[in-house]
Order: C-alpha cells, then structure tokens, then sequence
C-alpha cells in the first residue's frame, strides 16, 4: 500500500508525515520545503501474525508495510506548471491512495496559501488540478484511440464529458470493462482519497472546519478523518511505554492505526498469510481478489506457475497443536486459481 501525503503548502504534510511514520522530515514555515518527496515505511501491527508465527515457531516475520511519501506542495496552476508542477503530479501517479492533508486551524505564525482558512476551498483547488491533469492525458488517449479506431474511443469520449462537467472520474459509474481500460493511464481522480484534517486539539472553531471538511468528502467520494498532526508527531517520538502512557493520560488515538483502519475498511483491503522457509508473513490484498491474484502479491513466477493452493483459516490452525496436525484432521482444503481469498485465511502455494 502506498500512500501520497499531498495538499497546498504549509498546511502540515511533513507535520503528518512525521506524526504517521515516526520520521524527521523537514517541517518549515515556507512553500516548497519539501522538494523530493521524504518516504517512509512502515509496518501495520498484526496481533494474529504474532500469534501465527508463535504457532508454527517461525524464526522471522514480515508484517504488511504501508508505504508514506510526502509530496511538495501543490498551489493553483500546477497543471499548467506552476510551483513545482509537473514534478508533483508526476510523484502523485506513482500511489495507490491519495492522503489529501487539510488545514483546519488558523495560526497567525503560520503562513497559508490563502488569507483565510476554508477547507472546502482547499480541497476544491488540489481536485481542480488533478482533474485538468486527466484531462490532458485523456485527450491524448481519445486522440490516439481515434486514430488507431479502437473501441476504447466511445468509453474514453464518455468520460471526457464527465470531467468537463467538473466530475471526478471516481464518482462516476463504471462498468468492470470500463474499470479495466482505464486502469492503465493512473489517472489521478480516480486513485481512493481520503480527506485529514489537521486541526488544533481542543479547539472548537478547528474541529468546526473539520466538521466541512468531512461532508465535503462525502460529496466528493472520498472518506475523511481527523488528525492533531503536531501532538501526534511530539508522541510519534517517543518510546513504546512512553506513547502509550501519553495517549491514555491525554486520550489521543493512534493516528497510524486510526489510518490503516481507514484504508482497510474504506478501500475494501483485505489480509491472508503464508508460512515458508522458517517465515510467517502477512500479505494485503484488495477484497475480492482470486488465489492467483495472490500469489502475484508474492512473486510474478508464482502468479505464472500457480497449480493450486492449500487453504485454512487463521482461526482453525491455531486451534490445533501443530501444522501437520490441522492437515492431517482434513481442515486444509485445496482450491484452484479462481477461489476467492478470504481475510485471514493461510495460504501455501503449489506453483511450477
């Protein structure tokens, strides 16, 4: 899962960045201090990949990994070039979820894009560049489609007409053929989104700007969550006991965990595990997803050769005493390459 943490500048995507992955990007008070993008990587904590390595007395785990790359920011006219452009949309094509960083809080120490804090505005100038970026990239698709008298033209042309209409292309109704070709051109209105807004804990006029940040993201197809970014990034700093002896005696969320939740149960994410070569390891894949889709996750040879998979639920494994025991009592089924994978479910590939 990779996630780009965008938003106009200086409306605390470092301070988020930070606050989610424990790192040290730099946060300053002027536009453009984040030029590359700072990456960040980190691990979702999952209390059944410990119970399941504990289980079969793996020697190494591998947690699911979510991926943070804190992009420049983005300011009015970057479709046309302006600020950093280009650059910033070419690095927000490369994600999987776009993290659109709000400002919910006024502060006279420091500066904003604009004189007033209005996050509905906001959101609608970051949209509003992301939609004449697909534009541009649909024109040439519809161009070259014409020319090459493919029937992806008709499809391409109907969702012409929608961006111009001013809509985003995840809000408009597609077929799973649609889906598919237009899957290949990443376009950026199409990627999930969710609304974070930054606000000031405690502050009633910030959680107010919250509260039109959150119906703006039903509006706009999005899911929306709210983060005190710098109390979260002072805690993010801390040790292990020291984190949650600070978020029990103030009562602050885990804003990483809070998030991955989000994404999980927004975006329709899904786990399953695999135990090989002394390794318990956990995978996320979209619901949905076939066993052969799966075992792509791992390894393009393993989606290529896949024969079949041996399946059994997390829940059923460890009810046993050992592996080969829960075979041995029939609880490991076989399924063949269009099964359905199911959240939980230990995987073990037979692939040539």
């Amino acid at each position: 899962m990779k996630v780009g943490i965008v938003g106009l500048p200086n409306v605390g995507k470092s301070t988020v960045f930070n606050a989610l992955t424990g790192g040290h990007a730099l946060s300053s008070n002027y536009p453009f201090c984040t030029i590359e993008p700072n990456v960040g990587i980190v691990e979702v904590p999952d209390k059944r990949l410990e119970d399941l390595a504990t289980f079969v007395k793996a020697k190494d785990k591998k947690y699911v990994t979510v991926e943070f790359v804190d992009i420049a920011g983005l300011i009015k006219g970057a479709s046309q070039g302006e600020g950093l452009g280009n650059k910033f949309l070419s690095h927000i094509r490369n994600v999987d979820i776009i993290l659109q960083v709000v400002r919910c809080f006024e502060d006279t120490q420091v500066s904003h894009s604009f004189t007033e804090i209005d996050p509905v505005r906001d959101v609608d100038v970051i949209n509003m560049e992301l939609l004449i970026s697909d534009m541009e990239i649909l024109n040439n698709a519809i161009a070259k489609a014409k020319k090459a008298n493919t029937k992806d033209k008709e499809v391409l042309e109907r969702i012409g007409e929608k961006l111009n209409q001013g809509k985003l292309i995840r809000n408009i109704p597609l077929t799973a053929e649609e889906k598919d070709i237009l899957k290949g051109f990443q376009f950026l209105t199409l990627k999930p989104s969710v609304y974070l807004a930054n606000i000031k804990e405690e502050d009633e006029k910030s959680k107010a700007f919250a509260k039109q940040l959150e119906a703006k993201a039903e509006q706009d197809g999005c899911v929306s969550i709210c983060l005190p970014a710098k109390l979260n990034e002072e805690v993010a700093h801390l040790s292990d006991g020291e984190k949650e002896e600070y978020r029990k005696e103030f009562n602050i969320e885990d804003g990483l965990k809070k998030l991955i939740n989000l994404c999980y149960n927004s975006f329709g994410f899904i786990t399953f595990y695999t135990i090989a070569n002394d390794k318990a390891a956990a995978w996320a894949i979209i619901k949905g997803s076939t066993a052969v889709q799966a075992a792509g996750k791992i390894h393009s040879d393993m989606e290529k050769g896949f024969i079949k998979t041996e399946v059994i639920p997390f829940s059923e494994l460890t009810g046993f005493t050992a592996n080969e025991e829960a075979k041995s009592k029939g609880k490991m089924r076989i399924e063949g390459r269009d099964y359905i994978v199911n959240d939980g479910e230990v995987l073990y590939f037979k692939f040539h």
